[in-house]
């Protein structure tokens, strides 16, 4: 009676035992091993409409799961800055404006205390992934800050310049040289008498100031790199050298080699510059050279189909409309409502392992939550 028993059991057995394979490996591919995290700073669905007007298409056309993103900070206001945004996006928390990463709350006793609000970046770290910061702002800005330090002024780059030379980003790609510098030198703001250049080249870091040194390096023997191409900020779309797009493959070339996999964030940092601005033509070009970092990623993704791409923006800037244009010039024409940022939703675009999640509407601090679930849970 036994044998029978068993006899029967058997094949149930082996049928449980491939369905949990089966889902297992279900589970498993639907996790990303290789996150890229796009921010289009102050870009709104008319800069990207009338980027389509003028390019034809986009990238991001091609990121098939697309939503709405509420951008509110935590304070009773409904107008974010870029830090308080970012730290929403890097660590799925809300805070105040001008908070890079931190949040205050009362201790009872009529003083204010920070909290350290962990982001995705120190999350890839801590799991053994590489990591990688690339913007066409200076590092040190409030968007790129937001991943990879913690202070309570997204003013005081000094220190936020500080705590990314002793981290383990293995990319870092911008500008904001000066920042890195001690006021010894010509270029240099730093009181403390740290040139932190030397720091990062004392712990295996290759450094590089002009786009013809990021070319000259042999990648392949390369782990980590530091590229500063401007004092502050890289200059306007015309006369940058490299594009954000260059950036972004160099970028994906170093974080490549990690069999643990890479979470790297590129930020389109003066789409928002030119919102301020209400610089119409200007920053359409800051939209579309965005689009061709997100080509890069999206050619990446289509080798390693293991790879996360997510497109949004941080919040809207300008309250910008298209007022005229034709599609057979490529030409729109924009108008402006401010010269501040907005409160209107921002769109979200996303493909690969984990993207079907971010469709509809949803807060900043979703995305940041579902990234550091993704990093925590991904494959071994």
């Amino acid at each position: 009676m036994k044998n029978k028993i068993w006899f029967l059991l058997l094949p149930i057995g082996l049928l449980f035992i491939f369905w949990s394979n089966s889902n297992f490996n279900i589970l498993k591919s639907s996790m990303p091993r290789n996150i890229i995290l796009y921010i289009g700073d102050g870009m709104g669905l008319c800069c990207i409409t009338a980027a389509k007007i003028v390019k034809g298409h986009l990238a991001m056309e091609e990121l098939p799961h697309t939503g709405f993103v509420i951008t509110f900070p935590a304070d009773d206001k409904i107008i974010t800055d870029s830090a308080a945004s970012a730290t929403a996006l890097a660590t799925g928390f809300k805070t105040d404006n001008a908070f890079i990463a931190t949040r205050s709350h009362s201790n009872g006793n009529n003083h204010t205390e920070l909290d350290t609000l962990k982001t995705v970046l120190e999350w890839a770290e801590e799991k053994g992934m590489s990591t990688g910061l690339v913007v066409t702002s200076s590092i040190t800005h409030a968007t790129p800050a937001c991943f990879a330090s913690h202070v309570n002024s997204r003013w005081d780059e000094v220190e936020i310049a500080k705590q990314m030379a002793f981290k383990n980003i293995e990319v870092l790609l911008g500008g904001g040289r000066k920042f890195f510098l001690p006021d010894s030198t010509a270029e240099g703001v730093r009181k403390d008498g740290l040139d932190l250049l030397d720091v990062f080249k004392s712990r295996g870091y290759a450094v590089v100031m002009k786009k013809e040194e990021l070319y000259q390096l042999d990648l392949n023997q390369i782990r980590k790199i530091v590229g500063l191409f401007s004092n502050d900020a890289l200059p306007v779309v015309s006369e940058r050298t490299p594009t954000l797009s260059e950036m972004t493959q160099k970028a994906l070339e170093v974080l490549k080699k990690d069999k643990d996999g890479f979470f790297l964030m590129v930020e389109g940092s003066q789409i928002d510059w030119r919102g301020h601005e209400n610089a119409g033509q200007q920053l359409i070009e800051e939209t579309i050279e965005f689009d061709n970092a997100i080509t890069a990623g999206i050619e990446f993704a289509s080798k390693n189909p293991c790879t996360l791409i997510v497109v949004t923006a941080d919040h809207e800037t300008g309250g910008c409309a298209i007022i005229d244009g034709a599609l057979s010039e490529h030409s729109a024409e924009m108008a402006f409502s401010t010269t501040a940022h907005t409160a209107v939703m921002v769109p979200v675009f996303a493909s690969g392992p984990g993207s079907d999640v971010f469709q509809g509407i949803i807060d900043n601090t979703f995305i940041g939550e579902k990234l550091i679930y993704y990093v925590r849970k991904r494959p071994q």
